[in-house]
């Protein structure tokens, strides 16, 4: 591959808006890329359904995907773009439009990646060790009912992870106790324990990311108790939040 075919790979790019912007690419986009939220909030409407992303969120586009965007800051916008013709596995058609979980790996590689946009060995380096990171927590295009139901009540688990289980069953068109079944069948886990990973997946992000204290972070997401968020962080991470904090100061 020569120089000029290596560069024209890859699309490395901050994007800056103020207040409002939206996007049309029903057409279907021409490669996949891996967006970072730094910060204000975004609604992307695809074929599949709505995904909400939140300042913090890493989040993946898919080869072909059609869907419109619609970006929201107060005033600012600002989000990374990293898009690759060379998809690193089959299948890049498989997954759909979606917020991935934020590893401590990835933040790393985003990081990194933020620092020097130009298009290097190195910089390519880091963006596969990010893909690498978020490629098991991909979901898969919905292809039975049974999938787009479970896809729907999963964005909405993710987008309102503050309301009740009964809620998400009444936004998929399903009853509540066939949304258990359907996610121990497909997820092997309740949706209240899907809920809580990704509620403890935001908390890791705000416990590594910024200066809240634990108690604030505990309040902005809606824990009801404190030994009800610890729980919920050492069953996801293995570790306390005070714990977690620690070691993000060591790092630094």
């Amino acid at each position: 591959m020569n120089k000029t075919l290596f560069s024209s790979s890859f699309y490395f790019t901050e994007y800056h808006f103020t207040k409002y912007r939206s996007t049309n690419n029903t057409h279907g986009i021409s490669t996949p890329y891996v967006g970072y939220m730094r910060k204000g909030h975004a609604r992307l409407v695809s074929e599949e359904g709505e995904t909400e992303v939140r300042e913090g969120d890493l989040f993946y586009i898919p080869y072909g995907c059609r869907y419109r965007s619609y970006w929201y800051g107060e005033p600012d916008i600002c989000f990374d773009s990293y898009s690759f013709t060379h998809f690193p596995e089959e299948g890049e058609e498989g997954f759909c439009l979606q917020t991935v979980p934020m590893t401590a790996k990835a933040r790393e590689a985003l990081e990194a990646l933020a620092g020097d946009k130009r298009v290097s060995c190195r910089s390519v380096a880091w963006l596969y060790l990010l893909f690498g990171e978020i490629l098991p927590y991909l979901h898969p295009q919905a292809k039975s009912a049974r999938e787009k139901t479970l896809r729907k009540a999963q964005r909405y688990i993710e987008a309102h992870p503050r309301l009740l289980i009964k809620d998400v069953a009444r936004h998929a068109g399903i009853s509540e106790s066939g949304l258990y079944a359907l996610f121990k069948e497909c997820l092997g886990k309740t949706p209240i324990a899907y809920k809580n990973e990704r509620l403890a997946q935001r908390a890791i992000l705000l416990l590594t990311t910024t200066d809240k204290s634990v108690e604030e972070i505990r309040q902005t997401l809606g824990f009801e108790s404190a030994a009800h968020f610890r729980k919920i962080i050492v069953c996801t991470a293995g570790k306390t939040p005070s714990e977690i904090r620690k070691e993000r100061r060591k790092e630094i």
